[in-house]
């Protein structure tokens, strides 16, 4: 099934950023095209405000900046300064930090709890007006309540390794510390996040590593479609080579 079928068949969707490590600028990229395209469910062809965002790893940052309606090229040079700190001899969370710090807003959760409040209201009128017409929500809309899409405004997803081993789809922020501690998380890739000592990342009163999925029906990923499991409509980098996707982001921004 085609990408575009897959929208129409759909309708308003949900997009899933798959983990990307380093290769997270094609993340931004995606967003920025479908934000420019005439796709039935594609950003563009729907209340931008209310398309559920879910992320893994560096899809957990592309996910959060799409929520938080940054500009994606800003986020892409936010990816590029984490690659360029990491190369010079950091560790991926030193590389990391300072640009969640700068990139999150202060007023990030309140956004979200607003944009959340937006889609609920949103999803409560279609549902109404479907059923004000004699109908039901349609099988697979993220209006019907078995949909498996997330209507949530964001779901940063992470593994928890203690005090339980499980994945964790994170959907509410206490704050925007919490919010920063699950998007580190995330992106907790053992020995690479913390150096040497390869720890966990602490939050919210455990330890937690990468290596889980975000929930997903639209899903981006940086590699070719192969390498996914069970291939769901997918938006994926189909002439991926071993290059050096930084130097790719800079020669874009020259």
């Amino acid at each position: 099934m085609s990408l575009q079928q897959g929208l129409v068949r759909l309708g308003h969707v949900g997009l899933s950023f798959s983990p990307a490590g380093l290769l997270t600028p094609f993340h931004m990229g995606v967003r920025a095209q479908l934000e420019r395209a005439d796709l039935p469910g594609a950003l563009s062809a729907c209340d931008r405000s209310r398309t559920p965002f879910s992320g893994a790893s560096g899809g957990a940052i592309a996910a959060a900046s799409a929520a938080l309606g940054m500009d994606p090229r800003e986020a892409l040079r936010a990816c590029v300064q984490v690659s360029d700190t990491f190369e010079a001899g950091a560790t991926l969370r030193g590389a990391l930090d300072p640009v969640l710090e700068e990139l999150i807003p202060q007023d990030a959760v309140p956004m979200l709890q607003a944009r959340q409040a937006q889609a609920d209201a949103a999803a409560a009128a279609a549902a109404a007006e479907v059923v004000g017409n004699g109908g039901t929500t349609a099988p697979g809309s993220s209006f019907g309540s078995s949909s498996p899409v997330p209507r949530n405004s964001l779901t940063v997803s992470y593994f928890e390794v203690y005090p339980q081993r499980r994945a964790r789809h994170v959907t509410t922020f206490e704050d925007r510390s919490d919010l920063i501690d699950c998007i580190r998380a995330s992106c907790s890739v053992p020995l690479y996040f913390n150096g040497i000592a390869g720890l966990p990342s602490r939050v919210r009163g455990g330890w937690a590593v990468d290596g889980t999925d975000a929930p997903r029906v639209a899903y981006v990923l940086p590699l070719p479609a192969q390498f996914l499991l069970k291939p769901s409509i997918e938006i994926s980098n189909r002439r991926f080579r071993r290059h050096t996707i930084q130097q790719q982001c800079h020669n874009k921004m020259q």
